[in-house]
């Protein structure tokens, strides 16, 4: 029977068993996805950092574009995450 996570609190995390290996589900807050999509979208606007941070040469399968986000920008997501 599959689980549902419709009703879920943000921020909600669970383990998950379906099969060997354990995964995680994670309900993301809506701040945190908005603040990333806002760091995706100034990140490909700008050519030369995208460019510079482009990371889809590295990893399997045909993409686009695919790039890492800066440590400090990761630390930032960090410090929204404690503050939960």
């Amino acid at each position: 029977m599959p689980t549902d996570f419709s009703k879920s609190p943000e921020g909600h995390i669970a383990p998950l068993f379906p099969f060997a290996p354990m995964i995680m589900y994670a309900k993301m807050p809506m701040d945190l996805v908005r603040r990333m999509n806002k760091y995706a979208n100034k990140t490909v606007k700008d050519e030369k950092k995208a460019k510079s941070l482009d990371h889809s040469n590295n990893l399997v399968g045909k993409l686009k574009q695919e790039f890492l986000i800066e440590s400090n920008e990761l630390d930032n997501i960090y410090l929204f995450l404690i503050m939960l």
